[in-house]
């Protein structure tokens, strides 16, 4: 796996508004090798481990956070 690059906190804190808002959005996560992948789900929790972080959602996906590319439409490129 790839080194991780902390996100911008400001898309950290959308992140932390969807799962207030309990309400499913689109995820869009490109992985380590650059494949794309779109998912609509619910985010359910944020988590750090071993020096990156996570978001899970309701099916149980476990995603590292600088791997997401956008959440519910905001793009992590418009975040500095």
């Amino acid at each position: 796996m790839t080194t991780y690059t902390p996100i911008n906190c400001e898309f950290h804190d959308v992140i932390e508004s969807t799962i207030t808002r309990r309400q499913p959005v689109t995820l869009v996560v490109m992985d380590a090798v650059g494949d794309v992948q779109t998912l609509h789900d619910k985010v359910t929790d944020v988590f750090a481990k071993e020096g990156a972080e996570y978001l899970v959602t309701e099916s149980g996906q476990t995603i590292r956070l600088d791997q997401l590319q956008s959440i519910g439409g905001h793009d992590k490129s418009d975040f500095g």
